[in-house]
């Protein structure tokens, strides 16, 4: 059984790995074409070749998909899409997403990552991603990207990494939000509160439930606001 696999940290040695062990001989080669599980790390790039790039997507069936996107290639996308129903993590830097990714179901789909261009220049990636496409996802991290506004699609999240997201919620909607997630460990946010739209402050926030903090193992927020809004 091989161990958790971190999308992001193990990228390098999870793509490099079936090739180093292929070289070594025959028989290594034919175990490496033989086990799916060696090739679920796939990504997307703007050299790699569409004859690779499918060859690796079947060596990797049935086993569960974490695909790292990095290249607008249509075509590539194109060869993802039968795959939806394998994909386990997604991360989508710096380009648009498909389109399929808010009208799809991904029925495994646990870890959404998307990170867009943070350059004051480029205006924040619009999305409109909800639970019914997302039905297991459990880490969300969104860079730039609008804030999704179905409160469903927090709900069981256990991972939550928001870094200067603008937003249509307002300012106490999106408390209501985190408050409501009851399963986070884990919790990042970066410019958030001070792009939501403000109203009435609460005559008494601590009524709110504190349950967000029950499971909570990691807190960064760097935004005076949030904090304020959580701990006062």
């Amino acid at each position: 059984t091989l161990p958790d696999f971190d999308p992001i940290d193990d990228l390098g040695s999870a793509l490099h790995a079936p090739i180093t062990i292929m070289r070594v001989c025959k028989h290594w080669y034919d175990v490496v074409r033989s086990s799916p599980i060696l090739w679920r790390t796939v990504k997307v790039e703007a050299q790699r070749t569409l004859q690779h790039l499918a060859l690796h997507l079947k060596l990797s069936n049935p086993s569960p998909l974490h695909i790292v996107i990095r290249a607008p290639r249509d075509d590539a996308i194109a060869l993802l899409f039968p795959c939806i129903s394998r994909m386990k993590s997604l991360n989508i830097i710096y380009i648009s997403p498909p389109a399929w990714l808010s009208t799809e179901e991904f029925p495994v789909l646990e870890v959404l990552n998307i990170y867009w261009d943070n350059s004051p220049s480029h205006p924040a990636l619009k999305t409109r991603l909800s639970q019914i496409c997302f039905p297991k996802l459990q880490s969300l991290i969104l860079r730039r990207v609008n804030l999704p506004t179905d409160p469903l699609l927090y709900s069981k999240l256990r991972i939550l990494r928001l870094y200067d997201c603008p937003s249509d919620l307002s300012y106490t909607a999106f408390l209501d939000i985190l408050f409501a997630c009851t399963d986070l460990e884990e919790l990042f946010l970066t410019d958030i509160l001070r792009k939501l739209t403000r109203d009435p402050p609460l005559a008494s926030p601590l009524s709110r439930p504190r349950k967000l903090f029950g499971n909570m193992k990691i807190l960064g927020i760097a935004d005076d606001d949030c904090y304020e809004a959580l701990f006062q």
